[in-house]
């Protein structure tokens, strides 16, 4: 099986030999590819929405390894058992709030992971930001380019962040430290869009001063980090 750039990357970096939960698994062809080459004994796919889950039951089904990934339908964590022994967790093509919303989730099949493998699709600097204020801690991250957009991918265990208050952190400081290739075009469109926002900005009233200030600051931020990996 050959998976999309993004899910390729996203499986690079899942822990060998750990039972994966893949959360939001659209047609399941992640877990299915974790199985097959053997980087994971087994995963549980977990789909909320009736479509892809049917999808994702066809290609189970079709795979000569679909005995290993156990398909369900439900909400997050709790569609997950305690018996599972579930040690990753995989929450990827999903906005912030959802991501948010799920690891804030009580569910007793949660308590057996160390390793959750995040793609949010939206506000990666806020994710991490959030990440940190709720005990979590970044382990890698990295980038890969699909389609003609560059995805942010956050491996995280529980744990304090002990560089939370550092002013590169939400553009994610562990990219930065070992210049990863992307990161320059990465940070150069965030800067063409804080631009461009100032820019609407213009015009406006004073009443929009602190925002003004907000992108300015953020602003100068971005083009410190771009000179950093440049």
């Amino acid at each position: 099986m050959r998976l999309p750039r993004r899910l390729a990357k996203i499986a690079a970096i899942v822990p060998a030999g750990k039972v994966v939960a893949d959360i939001g698994t659209d047609h399941a062809l992640l877990p299915l590819y974790l199985v097959e080459q053997k980087i994971a004994p087994r995963a549980i796919a977990v789909e909320a929405k009736p479509k892809p889950y049917r999808l994702a039951e066809i290609n189970i089904s079709r795979s000569s390894s679909g005995h290993r990934v156990e398909l369900r339908l439900g909400n997050g964590f709790y569609a997950l058992r305690e018996e599972d022994g579930a040690e990753v967790a995989i929450l990827a093509g999903l906005g912030d709030g959802t991501i948010r919303s799920i690891l804030l989730q009580e569910a007793k099949g949660k308590e057996s992971i160390r390793d959750f493998i995040l793609q949010p699709m939206t506000r990666a600097e806020a994710m991490r930001c959030w990440l940190a204020e709720n005990g979590y801690r970044l382990t890698a991250e990295s980038l890969v380019l699909d389609k003609g957009r560059i995805y942010e991918i956050m491996a995280v265990q529980r744990g304090k962040e002990q560089n939370r208050n550092h002013p590169y952190f939400p553009f994610g400081l562990l990219l930065i430290e070992q210049k990863e290739p992307l990161m320059q075009e990465l940070i150069t469109d965030k800067i063409k869009k804080t631009t461009a926002a100032l820019n609407n900005l213009a015009k406006a009233e004073e009443e929009h001063e602190k925002t003004r200030l907000k992108f300015l600051s953020r602003l100068e931020r971005l083009r410190e980090v771009l000179h950093l990996v440049s």
